[in-house]
C-alpha cells in the first residue's frame, strides 16, 4: 500500500508532542550519540522525525 498524503491539519510538529516525548527523545538522542559515528544534528533528526512519525495521524 501507498503512503497517503497528509494534509496541513494532519502533520504534527515537535514542540506539538507531549514534554514526556521529549525527555524521552533527548535521553534517546545522549544514549545513542557516538561522536566518532554520525553528526548530532543528523541523528537527532532522525529521532525527531521518529517521534513525529509515531504520533502523527495515520
Amino acid at each position: 500500500m501507498g503512503k497517503q498524503c497528509k494534509s496541513e491539519a494532519d502533520v504534527v510538529n515537535f514542540q506539538d508532542l507531549p514534554l514526556e516525548v521529549h525527555v524521552i527523545a533527548a535521553q534517546l538522542l545522549s544514549e545513542r550519540f557516538d561522536p566518532a559515528a554520525e553528526p548530532a544534528k543528523e541523528l537527532a533528526q532522525e529521532i525527531r522525525d521518529a517521534f513525529i512519525e509515531l504520533y502523527s495521524p495515520s
